[in-house]
């Protein structure tokens, strides 16, 4: 059934799925590439840290499996107690009563809707389905012998269906039911099999003991990757987004092909946003939409972030000359100036309260290696770091990092290092000044470049003389404030977010968490925050741990709840007076060769199963993390953002140190 006057005609490939083109795309990578993909073509959750399945539904089907009970094959249409499990669970808020026998269990949504092609259908029959849709139905419909036809959902009306469809009723299950349909349902499911039989144990568990605070924090983790991803595709001319979804994992944005040179159709713009910039969404044809994007947002945040500003580059990049400047309406964070200081944690640090007398050094270097020798000047006795990528030609093969560097430090022997570090061949040019900024001047200034932070949906970071200003600005309805002090280094760089998001989507309540290179306590006040029972944080550096005690004072965090434990290198394995083992929850935000060098220590802190975060890396030094913890830890999950990265995983129960 088609609209009159609707302008999106294309019909939907009957003979590819979702999965098909996705794989199309990524072939077309290299192993660079695939290493920093974004992907937000398929909307599974799963993929990412945030998503992380919930305590009741692991413990459920290791119960399930350990007890032996379920080894054999269930019947076919499923357990007669999950069946029932599942019936009461969708009854709950109906007019009317599931019964088991209502209900048939399918390995996912893919089966459930072959199974109803076969048992409703003949051949030479036909489906109406909606366009945008689901291309399965197609697929399934296809192979089934079914005729499809169309009616169009409209982006003027909210993707509601045109006049021509008229109104749909809900049928309930009982009135559908009939003696002949359930008998050929069951011997259709005979021929099937169906889920495995632990799995099907488990689900009676699984929906009586997930918590509604796994469904809130799901919805709210959802809802701040829509709000990142919309807000940022609709800052495009190129694009248009015509409404901002309310119940769905995916958004539809409209490419304006008469701004773009030489890119030909959604399908041309998808693959070269792949090629050129490693970034994965669905060309709209695909769902029957031609000349339409649809991009999952049931991702991390910082990877719908980092598509859109990927996308807003190659829009730039293949713009008509009288457009070009007009695409680009937001610059990728990877353009942006970026800082980095020499701490535990590798955040930015508020420079030392008295710098008369410290240097100032304009080091210039190639713009490929300036991420790595920030962190390495940092190794190599610089205090902080930060490139300045400045509002020009973001092209520009030289880049200027400015280091702050104590004054009896030698400046030449520490560019020298970080320079054979990095692989340089040659000396960068710089320069060096002696500071004479006055105490309180530079104090003032750089507490006012220090805003509240909101990492994700609840999670603040408040410095500590922001805080009553922040509180009577109408902010009160944060969840989570971590008020912090004047030696707080956290500021907004990418591994503290990265590491903070990870607990965000661990964190359920009651865990045991290890901070290992606490810094200024940061994540460990933060697990505390976010309902985690007990905390410990280690760190080589007094000043550290006497940073973090006074942010903990500040959130009212005593030693019973947060345990502080200045550590060295003979006693790094042993943090404070516990033993390894007993935590839920490990996390080490330290830079490369610690990471590399302590790996031995740092997992078996772990409880066995437990997740370890792995932080302070750039995104280039990812390979290596990878291959140092791969036999150690196991579900490997990377996390990017702004070139620097976050590595979790769980520790391997059989791993022996």
């Amino acid at each position: 059934m088609e609209n009159a006057g609707a302008n999106h005609r294309a019909e939907a490939p009957l003979h590819i799925s979702i999965k098909g083109i996705l794989a199309q795309m990524f072939e077309t990578l290299d192993e660079a590439d695939r290493s920093r993909l974004i992907s937000l073509g398929i909307g599974d959750p799963t993929a990412y840290s945030a998503f992380r399945t919930p305590h009741a539904a692991e413990d459920a089907i290791e119960e399930a499996l350990r007890s032996r009970m379920f080894n054999g094959y269930a019947p076919t249409v499923g357990l007669p107690q999950s069946r029932r499990a599942v019936a009461e669970h969708l009854s709950r808020n109906l007019p009317y009563k599931i019964t088991p026998d209502d209900v048939f269990l399918t390995s996912g949504c893919t089966q459930a809707i072959d199974v109803t092609f076969m048992i409703l259908s003949r051949p030479g029959a036909n489906v109406l389905i909606p366009r945008p849709g689901f291309p399965m139905y197609e697929l399934v419909a296809s192979f089934r012998q079914v005729e499809v036809r169309h009616y169009n959902l409209l982006p003027e009306r909210g993707w509601e269906g045109g006049d021509s469809v008229g109104s749909s009723r809900r049928i309930p299950p009982g009135k559908f039911r009939s003696l002949e349909v359930m008998h050929r349902l069951k011997q259709y499911f005979d021929l099937l099999g169906g889920l495995p039989t632990f799995v099907q144990a488990a689900v009676p568990r699984i929906i009586k003991e997930t918590d509604e605070a796994f469904f809130k924090k799901t919805v709210d983790i959802l809802r701040e990757s829509l709000d990142i991803c919309f807000s940022g595709y609709v800052t495009s001319p190129c694009l248009s987004c015509p409404q901002k979804p309310e119940g769905s994992m995916t958004m539809m944005a409209k490419l304006d092909l008469s701004m773009l040179e030489d890119i030909t159709d959604d399908i041309d713009f998808c693959f070269k946003l792949a090629k050129e910039e490693a970034v994965i969404i669905l060309p709209g044809i695909a769902v029957g939409l031609k000349d339409w994007l649809r991009i999952t947002f049931a991702a991390d945040p910082s990877s719908g972030r980092g598509s859109f500003e990927e996308a807003q580059v190659v829009l730039q990049r293949h713009s008509k000359p009288d457009q070009r400047g007009t695409c680009y309406a937001a610059p990728s964070s990877r353009l942006r100036k970026r800082s980095f200081s020499s701490s535990a944690l590798g955040e930015p640090s508020i420079p030392p309260a008295d710098l008369s007398g410290y240097l100032s050094v304009q080091i210039r270097c190639p713009r490929h290696s300036a991420d790595l020798l920030s962190e390495a000047l940092l190794s190599f006795g610089a205090t902080s770091a930060s490139i300045d990528l400045g509002d020009g030609c973001h092209s520009h093969p030289v880049i200027c990092i400015t280091s702050i560097y104590p004054p009896d430090e030698d400046v030449a022997e520490s560019i020298s290092k970080a320079s054979d570090s990095v692989g340089l061949k040659e000396l960068p040019q710089y320069q060096v000044e002696v500071l004479g900024i006055e105490q309180e001047g530079w104090i003032r200034k750089t507490q006012e470049s220090f805003a509240p932070v909101e990492v994700c949906d609840g999670l603040w970071i408040v410095p500590e003389w922001k805080l009553l200003r922040f509180g009577s600005a109408g902010c009160s309805s944060y969840q989570h404030n971590i008020e912090s002090g004047a030696g707080v280094r956290y500021r907004e760089h990418p591994t503290t977010k990265l590491c903070l998001k990870l607990l965000h989507g661990l964190i359920m309540g009651g865990e045991h968490v290890l901070d290992y290179g606490t810094g200024s306590g940061i994540l460990a006040i933060a697990a505390l925050k976010l309902g985690a029972a007990h905390a410990i944080g280690v760190d080589i550096d007094p000043q550290a741990i006497s940073s973090a005690q006074y942010n903990a004072s500040l959130n009212n965090i005593g030693p019973e709840k947060l345990q502080l434990c200045l550590i060295t290198s003979e006693n790094s394995s042993s943090p404070g007076e516990t033993e390894s083992g007993n935590y839920d929850v490990v996390v080490a935000n330290i830079l490369l060769n610690p990471l590399l060098e302590l790996a031995d220590h740092i997992v078996p802190q772990a409880k066995p199963g437990a997740t370890v975060g792995l932080s302070g890396i750039l995104w280039e030094q990812v390979a290596d993390i990878r291959s140092r913890y791969s036999g150690l830890l196991e579900e490997l999950l990377i996390a990017e953002m702004d070139g620097w990265a976050c590595i979790s995983g769980k520790r391997k129960s059989e791993s022996k140190f």
